[in-house]
Formats: C-alpha cells, sequence, structure tokens
C-alpha cells in the first residue's frame, strides 16, 4: 500500500515542495510507483509537471521527491 505524507503540501516560489511518499506493509522487496502531478490549487504554471517512476529498495518504506515551484511574482 502506498500513500502520501499529507494530504496537501507547500513551498515557496522559487524553490521545490517535497512530497513524501509512503509504502506500508512488506519492505522486503524493491519496487517502483507511478507519480504524476496534476493542477489543484496550484496551477499549471506554478509548478514543474513531474510524471515519473518512484523507486522503493529493499527495506524502505518512504522516498520524498521534490517538486520545483515557479517562481512567477504573482502575489497568491
Amino acid at each position: 500500500v502506498y500513500r502520501f505524507s499529507s494530504a496537501t503540501y507547500s513551498g515557496t516560489e522559487g524553490s521545490a515542495a517535497v512530497v513524501t511518499i509512503l509504502r506500508e506493509g512488506n519492505t522486503g522487496l524493491a519496487q517502483q510507483v507511478s507519480l504524476a502531478t496534476n493542477p489543484g490549487t496550484a496551477g499549471a504554471g506554478d509548478f514543474t509537471d513531474a510524471d515519473q517512476q518512484v523507486s522503493f529498495g529493499v527495506g524502505v518504506s518512504q522516498v520524498n521527491v521534490p517538486i520545483s515551484l515557479t517562481n512567477d511574482r504573482l502575489l497568491e
């Protein structure tokens, strides 16, 4: 079972929001999970789109994935 550590993520423009993915249950095998970003409260231009495979090694139960945030100089 995979889940996010939080329902929402935030960060400072020009830096990165770090998304934490948790793996529960058997960690005895290396596995991968797909991660894709979609606009929600942040518009598509507010972050660098991510569509990638996240790898969990044997014994690994948590992976942090940085999502770059665009510095667009708009007050949000």
